[in-house]
């Protein structure tokens, strides 16, 4: 029973954020399949955005504080749009091909493995217990945000993750941490939806269901979608980052103000889930003041910063509330230890249990890369994915801790950030290298 609850709890946060964008005129381009990830992340952000909000503003959190508004937002667009929802999202068909009907098999049994772990599995992460999920027990036994819990854990993580918790404790009106690890499904989920969807309208069909069945194929992306290290908040990050680089691309071939504003709105949300979406929502800043200064579109820039005022708003929060641990204070640069922290992290990369052999695919495929004149954006995904690394080799670099020690303990969770990315630019370099020539030619045809 409690699942259940949880699953209609994960199908709110996507009919809010559907609701949302049917309001706003947001990714009105794409139909239902296809604004499913946007759906879920803009709905479970929002709402987690809201108990911090009433947590501020001093208003209980109860069923009807929380859910009358969405409630009321969804009837309407139901009422209003429910015809035109129906023949513009919904009404479509798709016709698979003997290797599509396989490879889709394929993914199917993969993303079944993952929710039956998911179900099954007790809560085994120890972020889990000691941060994400303690946390969202603290906030839901007290009823509001309360900055003691930060301080009695020393720990200054944004809440995005610590709060969709919490509103699904809400819900269930009860603690039940193996319940609650569907969540973390949703995140597997999701970002394979999403992959799916981008890479169909480039590469066709028959590549897009090849390289996703790829990527949730992967052990670790399976172990933090609903296996073992199902509670950690990597897998979550990574689908934000994900989102938001295909919005970046979404807005850079529309150079439309609505794909920006989305692209900053999901920023802000990436930027709420972990320090280390921190760095990341700096560097896409980076790449929209880029994309804005060559297309003259000097009015667009405040647009691009959106996602700075949730961000500001928990950092004024830490702040009046003198929230500021870090394992980083007070650290010096230790210049020495870049060679060892090379050698560790690749180390992880040649990890083929975690990762089977996708990183030496990529760093093969590197060469090719460098030579294909039509690049396009997805030179804005490569150096978002090298600059997110470099930062995380300053990190270590920072770092009380020793290379040898703290690389091995995170590295496999800091490539879950870009692992999605990775594996898009490795199936652009096969596709344009022709190493998958008849993928690449059944799916052309049959996306036709």
């Amino acid at each position: 029973m409690n699942e259940i609850i949880v699953i209609i709890s994960l199908l709110f946060f996507i009919a809010l954020g559907y609701a949302l964008f049917l309001v706003s005129g947001l990714l009105s381009e794409l139909n239902f399949f296809e604004k499913l990830p946007y759906s879920f992340g803009l709905g479970m952000g929002l709402v987690a955005f809201q108990l911090f909000l009433y947590s501020q503003l001093k208003i209980q959190w109860n069923y009807e504080t929380l859910l009358f508004p969405w409630i009321f937002l969804i009837f309407y667009v139901l009422y209003k749009k429910a015809p035109k929802i129906y023949i513009k999202h919904f009404n479509y068909k798709v016709k698979l091909s003997f290797t599509q009907k396989c490879l889709s098999i394929l993914l199917l049994i993969a993303v079944a493995y993952t929710a039956f772990e998911a179900w099954l599995r007790p809560l085994s992460a120890w972020d889990g217990w000691a941060i994400w999920l303690l946390k969202a027990k603290m906030f839901y036994i007290d009823g509001f945000v309360n900055p003691h819990a930060y301080h009695l854990l020393r720990d200054s993580y944004p809440y995005v993750i610590n709060l969709s918790v919490t509103f699904l404790y809400i819900m269930l009106g009860k603690v039940d941490d193996r319940a609650v690890l569907l969540l973390f499904f949703g995140f597997y989920l999701m970002l394979g939806i999403c992959f799916f969807n981008f890479s169909k309208k480039i590469f066709g069909i028959t590549m897009s269901l090849f390289f996703t069945f790829l990527l949730l194929s992967l052990q670790n992306v399976i172990r933090h979608g609903g296996r073992f290290e199902a509670g950690y908040a990597d897998l979550a990050l990574g689908y934000y980052i994900f989102m938001s680089s295909t919005l970046l691309f979404q807005y850079i071939k529309s150079n439309k103000p609505k794909a920006l504003i989305l692209c900053s709105i999901f920023l802000g949300l990436t930027s709420l889930v972990k320090d280390e979406g921190v760095v990341f929502s700096i560097i896409m800043q980076l790449m929209m003041f880029v994309v804005i200064i060559k297309n003259k579109k000097f009015k667009q820039i405040f647009l691009s910063m959106i996602w700075l005022i949730p961000f500001l708003d928990w950092n004024l929060f830490k702040y009046i509330n003198d929230i500021h641990y870090s394992l980083y204070q007070n650290s010096t640069i230790h210049l020495l230890r870049f060679p060892q922290i090379l050698l560790q992290i690749a180390q992880e990369l040649l990890n083929i249990q975690n990762w089977n052999i996708l990183w030496p695919i990529f760093f093969i495929g590197l060469f090719p890369f460098l030579f294909i004149k039509k690049r396009g954006m997805n030179i804005y995904l490569f150096f978002i994915m090298f600059l997110q690394i470099l930062a995380y080799i300053f990190v270590f670099m920072i770092s009380p801790y020793p290379p040898y020690i703290h690389v091995p303990n995170v590295m496999n969770r800091l490539l879950l950030h870009v692992v999605a990315l990775c594996v898009l630019l490795v199936e652009y370099v096969f596709a344009n290298t022709h190493v998958l020539y008849l993928l690449k030619g059944n799916g052309k045809k049959n996306a036709k």
